[in-house]
């Protein structure tokens, strides 16, 4: 965008005279609750706010262009909506906010919109699993901890379909002595006015930007990246991705028995796409399968396939008890990805400790293969869910 800048001022390695300055002339300020905070503001709010147009713009303009559903945490009245609905009049928008009068006024902003509005704080809303394209917040989450942002941010990541994306614009702290400072004054205020933890209040205890960015990455976000600033330094514009169905070398390797070294061997040979994100490998589900589609590749993966069972039953120098099984499944394409992606998903939630397998797909025949080879408990676990695909596969086929 023209005009952004992106700088830190030196200044904001300590503490500003004028924040401190601030703190002890409020210092005996009683601390309001969030939702009575807002709602007794609600008629000067959008006046109050009005600076932020051109980043509410801005927001707007860094959704993704086919984003056809969003969700919008914290909204209030609906500003940056405003901005969002000026781009994408057809857009469906799933808005959260613990005001009541905000989400009425933003009601009758926008009443022949796409909208939904919960009232209700979103810690604990239900957000559902790959529900949105992208997600958006505006200078809301300022008032938690990093560990309650962490939640969220959880919980934001869930809800995005792979390949989507979250866009927040936030205060940040200028060091993390100011950090420290901010928190610890809410700490005191809190104790001073008898207010527990889980009552939220509106006080700003924000995160510096490399905390912030960490909070998200913690959270399960693939790539965050900082967008700029207009012309300050302490609102950010962050956009953190749900990278598409990517698995790891470490994924590759405990589904087809092939080393760290061969796989980054065949990276090398160009035979395997993928990107570098933080020093590590990601590839997408695409990419995944031309490899396996590669006849060198494919020939080496049924010999290790062959080389799992023979080394279970040729060798008798182990100490703990094993279990190999071998499953062979008769399934379409699209299915055959989907268990793919749920045996990932449940053997790396679960890290189980010594556990081989090995999974492909025979497009001509349309036959899964799996091996597991590993302790009897997680082998027996695993093949639950197959069978459990299985017994899906054969119900969807006699309706």
């Amino acid at each position: 965008m023209k005009g952004m800048v992106i700088r830190l001022d030196k200044k904001q390695e300590m503490v500003p005279q004028e924040l401190k300055d601030w703190l002890e002339e409020t210092k005996d300020v009683k601390l309001e609750e969030m939702s009575e905070f807002f709602g007794a503001r609600v008629e000067e709010y959008e006046e109050h706010m009005a600076p932020w147009k051109k980043y509410y713009s801005w927001m707007a303009k860094e959704l993704p262009e086919n984003a056809k559903e969003i969700l919008d945490i914290g909204c209030g009245t609906g500003l940056e909506l405003d901005a969002v609905f000026g781009r994408f009049p057809k857009m469906q928008v799933t808005a959260i906010d613990l005001s009541e009068v905000m989400l009425r006024q933003l009601n009758e902003k926008h009443e022949n919109r796409n909208l939904h509005l919960i009232c209700e704080d979103y810690f604990t809303a239900n957000f559902g699993e790959e529900c949105y394209d992208a997600a958006i917040s505006f200078e809301t989450l300022h008032h938690f901890t990093a560990d309650k942002k962490r939640e969220v941010f959880q919980k934001l990541y869930k809800s995005i379909k792979p390949g989507g994306c979250y866009i927040e614009c936030d205060y940040i702290a200028g060091s993390i002595e100011e950090e420290e400072l901010l928190l610890s004054e809410c700490k005191r205020r809190r104790k001073r006015d008898g207010i527990p933890d889980n009552i939220f209040v509106h006080f700003d205890i924000p995160l510096t930007l490399e905390h912030e960015i960490k909070t998200m990455e913690e959270a399960g976000f693939e790539k965050v990246e900082v967008l700029g600033y207009l012309g300050e330094n302490r609102t950010p514009m962050i956009r953190a991705w749900k990278i598409e169905g990517t698995v790891t070398i470490l994924n590759i390797s405990q589904m087809t028995g092939l080393t760290d070294r061969t796989i980054r061997n065949y990276i090398k040979r160009g035979l395997l796409q993928g990107n570098l994100i933080k020093g590590v490998w990601r590839f997408s589900k695409a990419s995944l399968e031309a490899f396996f589609d590669e006849k060198f590749v494919k020939q080496g993966l049924e010999g290790k396939a062959a080389i799992l069972v023979e080394h279970f039953l040729s060798d008798w120098k182990e100490i703990d008890d094993s279990l190999c099984s071998v499953y062979k499944l008769k399934i379409n394409n699209d299915n055959s990805q989907k268990l793919c992606d749920e045996l990932l998903e449940k053997i790396n939630a679960n890290n189980y400790r010594g556990m081989q397998f090995y999974y492909n797909f025979n497009k001509k025949t349309k036959i899964a293969k799996f091996v597991v080879t590993g302790l009897p408990e997680d082998v027996i676990d695993i093949t639950k869910l197959l069978n459990t695909f299985r017994k899906q596969k054969l119900t969807q086929n006699s309706i």
